[in-house]
């Protein structure tokens, strides 16, 4: 950075740093009137305005000091491991917010150099070790008032906002072009794999799936029978991806459960399935569950499919759950009032093409290869990602540490 900026509170060079409306504004609630920005509008890559509340204008007038105007930054104000920033566009009112953070730059700050200055790993750090709260964790307002920033002149932030917007629009098609690549990657998998069990020839035959495997539902363990201080480990819908098992760290179940409820226990190689939101924009939710996982309990919403491999080897189911058909056998059969849910009754009766045992070999080869490619492909496009990423970090660091 050129010159030596003097450190000044961040207080000093905006009009307002306040938090937005805290409290209840469902009962405000409009078809149009005022914009109502939250939590969940704010993301790492602007305002997400797709499904903005309204409010009356009555309840606007009585929230003044949360209205929004054009260049305002927008903080989130609980957060995890990323305090996320946006600048209000030129079109955004009338709006207010409820439970962000309303940073109002002076004449002297450029907003969109301070929104890169938050994104900085160096403010990131800083913002999240001064966290407060204990069940929610917040961004206190009078620290980001007293934070010690470094502001050159405008001069100045226009040039490293020049630099960082150039190279991060390039940053930005590169990623776009790899996540594009990682979707034709997917679309490949599921393709070959249509192709390997459409083509069936002489010998197959369709079977219920409970016919050829035993088939666990999970049970409704209560919520207060979770706790960080347990060991039982336990497969949740989060846990199960589409292709792949997810593991995450969090609350337990107490070990004596494992013998109470051993009936819904899973071992590894289990396949595992979603019952809820069963279908998603990558496929359907089944996964394979690891070692790591032998023996866990399965939670409500998951089923565990103990296949008979003499019949049909479970990476071979799992690669059949993962074609075209029968991501459309369970749309044809879920319910989608709220959310697509597949009830038990149907995965039991999902239909299964079964090869002749002779065909079984030259099966699993084809879906390993497809498997092996696939998931190398994945890994490089993967890799590129979080080198995209690395990059993005890289760059905010040297622009306020002086290196730009």
């Amino acid at each position: 950075m050129k010159g030596s900026p003097r450190t000044q509170p961040l207080l000093s060079v905006c009009k307002n740093v306040t938090v937005g409306h805290v409290g209840t504004t469902s009962k405000h609630y409009a078809d149009n009137g005022v914009a109502l920005i939250r939590t969940q509008n704010v993301t790492a890559n602007g305002l997400d305005l797709s499904d903005v509340r309204y409010i009356t204008n009555e309840f606007h007038r009585r929230i003044q000091k949360s209205s929004v105007e054009p260049g305002d930054l927008l903080l989130t104000r609980v957060v995890t491991d990323e305090v996320k920033c946006a600048i209000a566009p030129q079109d955004v009112t009338p709006a207010n917010c409820a439970n962000v953070i309303l940073i109002r730059p002076s004449d002297n700050l450029l907003p969109e150099y301070l929104r890169y200055l938050i994104a900085s790993p160096a403010s990131q750090h800083y913002l999240l070790g001064k966290r407060v709260g204990s069940a929610q964790q917040v961004v206190n307002t009078k620290i980001l008032k007293d934070w010690l920033v470094q502001i050159p002149e405008i001069a100045e932030q226009k040039r490293i906002v020049a630099i960082l917007d150039q190279a991060f629009a390039d940053i930005d098609k590169a990623r776009a072009l790899t996540e594009q690549n990682l979707k034709n990657a997917r679309e490949l998998f599921e393709s070959t794999l249509q192709h390997v069990f459409e083509q069936r020839g002489e010998g197959w035959r369709t079977q219920p799936l409970e016919s050829i495997a035993e088939i666990v539902n999970g049970y409704a363990f209560k919520s207060r029978d979770f706790s960080e201080t347990y060991s039982a480990k336990v497969i949740k819908i989060t846990n199960v991806g589409t292709y792949e098992f997810v593991e995450s760290p969090g609350v337990f179940l107490p070990d004596q459960f494992l013998s109470t409820h051993s009936r819904f226990t899973a071992k590894q190689g289990d396949v595992v399935i979603a019952l809820t939101r069963t279908i998603i924009s990558s496929g359907l939710k089944v996964a394979v569950v690891p070692a790591t996982y032998d023996g866990a309990l399965v939670n409500q919403r998951v089923a565990a499919v103990k296949v008979d491999e003499s019949v049909m080897p479970k990476e071979m189911l799992q690669a059949f759950l993962s074609t075209r058909m029968a991501i459309d056998y369970v749309r044809s059969n879920v319910t989608e009032l709220m959310q697509p849910n597949l009830s038990i009754k149907d995965l039991r009766a999902f239909p299964i093409p079964i090869p002749p045992r002779e065909k079984k070999d030259a099966v699993m080869k084809k879906v390993a290869e497809v498997k092996e490619l696939t998931s190398l492909l994945n890994s490089t496009y993967q890799l590129k990602l979080a080198r995209l990423n690395a990059l993005k970090k890289s760059l905010l660091q040297k622009a306020f540490s002086g290196e730009l």
